[in-house]
């Protein structure tokens, strides 16, 4: 088992970021966006800290930093809306679902 770090869990500034990204991947013009961003992230944040589950090496849990911002630029550029803002998009994409018009 681990130990809290205080300098991770209560630096502003890494709280204020994780705000910010909790917005932008989830979708701020919708009222789930955040909540989903908030579960993508923190999980995301916690698979790194937990170095997968214990399956991988110390060392990958100190790259959350470079997945979170990679996370971001996609997001930005492909997910303009957020997840849940481009849901349909996704879906369309990924699952290969096809609308009825």
């Amino acid at each position: 088992m681990g130990f809290i770090d205080p300098d991770v869990v209560f630096s502003l500034h890494f709280i204020s970021i994780m705000a910010i990204l909790v917005g932008i991947v989830g979708g701020v013009a919708t009222i789930m966006g955040p909540a989903v961003g908030a579960f993508i992230m923190v999980g995301l944040q916690e698979t790194f800290r937990s170095s997968f589950f214990g399956l991988a090496p110390k060392w990958i849990s100190q790259g959350h930093a470079l997945v979170f911002g990679l996370l971001v630029i996609f997001v930005i550029l492909f997910l303009a809306n957020g997840v849940v803002g481009d849901w349909k998009k996704i879906k369309r994409n990924v699952f290969r679902v096809r609308e009825s018009h």
